[in-house]
């Protein structure tokens, strides 16, 4: 940009806002880019039966949470593009809600099925990964839940991990939690 002053012709930086602001920009597409080169989540890969259950209800209640949002935001591009200002307009916008029982009660049905529909998989699985069998020698886990992360100590073996948790195929393990951080208890 250039400004004249007294005669004088002086070229002007952009704002440091505005650089800030283009360097931020820049900066989305590599972080996405960069964000698929990480490792692959434990608890989307699971080898047992509880851990495929909990993966269903991620799946369900991940979809149902996406229909949601691409309904929502749908409506909204709709409800701005009926309710735009147009020069043609001459009435202020104001809509006559009260009283309106069947919008009520659309309201008030659509919230009350989403939790249902997430809902009634999650209790079932709830009540079936409920029932477990006694085991014989288990191995004995220590799940400590810390800010941010898990620690897993095995007493018997004397090791512990960060985060992650190895057990042998076949093995039964008796898991013991506790909470460590105020974020957790």
């Amino acid at each position: 940009m250039r400004i004249i002053s007294q005669g004088v012709l002086h070229m002007s930086r952009p704002s440091v806002w505005r650089t800030h602001r283009r360097l931020a920009l820049a900066l989305i597409p590599i972080s996405l880019l960069a964000a698929g080169c990480g490792q692959q989540y434990v608890v989307l890969n699971p080898a047992g039966p509880v851990g495929l259950t909990e993966l269903h209800l991620i799946e369900t209640t991940s979809i149902a949470m996406g229909i949601v949002i691409a309904f929502v935001l749908v409506l909204f591009g709709i409800t701005l593009w009926r309710f735009r200002d147009r020069p043609q307009n001459t009435a202020p916008y104001s809509p006559n809600w009260e009283g309106s029982r069947r919008l009520e009660i659309i309201l008030f049905a659509i919230p009350v099925l989403i939790v249902a529909i997430i809902a009634v998989p999650t209790v079932q699985d709830t009540f079936k990964l409920s029932h477990v069998p006694p085991a014989r020698n288990p191995v004995i886990v220590d799940v400590t839940s810390l800010d941010w992360k898990w620690l897993f100590q095995y007493p018997q073996q004397h090791i512990a991990t960060v985060n992650y948790i190895d057990v042998p195929t076949g093995v039964p393990v008796l898991f013991e939690l506790t909470a460590d951080s105020p974020m957790n208890t």
